[in-house]
């Protein structure tokens, strides 16, 4: 959808020419409430603080919000850094969360065994130990993933880079990862209650199932958002391409 012109003709709009860009960019972007919410602000904090510059230099007040506004640049083209810094966000957020998952799976495995009526058992399986260790496994590289997401969002912070590429493989990859986990805690908690039926009615491994459930599910919640918050870059892309054809005000 391309911009709305902010101006036609000299005419000012019913509403305030800040007041509707502010609205507009609001639009475009998709991400992070919080982080959304203070790019706009200081979006419009910019454009007020230029139009009392250009109020004091004479101009009148319309004249001088217009100016502003128009000099800040299209709504669609500043979607798209706007777009691009959201997205890097998401990124640090996801790679932070998931750095928590080796701690916490190591920390809730002590405890769901520990002093268990299997806990000492001898004939254990060997394919039930080679999915425990997959899953140990897949733990730790995804503790390894998280820093090398942070790491690689903080190159390119630094660079001016487009974290967009970096940021979908980095979903995508922690999406697998944690399909791959699912996957493993499953067959490992069917292999212990057949194995150990005593474990349907061991405390610690109930309350430590339910919290590794709802651990699992944030992280898959907020990997999905990462992903929808990237895929809104190149929709941004579009918009600015629109808006930036003559005829625009």
């Amino acid at each position: 959808m391309p911009d709305r012109p902010l101006c036609q003709g000299g005419v000012m709009p019913a509403t305030h020419p800040i007041d509707e860009y502010v609205r507009v960019l609001d639009r475009r972007l998709t991400g992070p409430r919080r982080v959304k919410r203070d790019l706009l602000t200081e979006a419009r904090d910019s454009m007020v603080d230029a139009t009392e510059a250009y109020e004091s230099a004479g101009l009148a007040p319309a004249d001088a919000a217009v100016r502003a506004v128009t000099e800040f640049g299209a709504p669609g083209r500043i979607a798209v850094a706007y777009q691009m810094e959201l997205a890097a966000h998401a990124g640090r957020r996801l790679a932070m969360l998931i750095g928590l998952l080796p701690v916490l799976g190591m920390l809730l495995g002590d405890r769901m065994w520990q002093g268990s009526p299997w806990s000492d058992a001898t004939a254990v399986p060997a394919s039930y130990l080679m999915v425990a260790r997959a899953l140990n496994v897949a733990t730790v590289g995804l503790g390894v993933l998280a820093v090398a997401g942070l790491l690689g969002l903080r190159w390119q912070a630094r660079t001016g880079a487009d974290p967009t590429p970096l940021c979908r493989l980095f979903g995508l990859t922690v999406l697998a990862v944690l399909a791959l986990e699912t996957g493993l805690g499953a067959a490992i908690w069917v292999a212990t209650v057949v194995l150990w039926p005593a474990a349907l009615t061991w405390p610690p491994m109930l309350t430590g199932g339910v919290v590794l459930v709802v651990l699992f599910t944030i992280l898959v919640t907020t990997a999905v958002r990462c992903l929808r918050t990237v895929g809104a870059v190149p929709d941004a892309r579009r918009v600015s391409l629109v808006s930036s054809r003559p005829g625009t005000c």
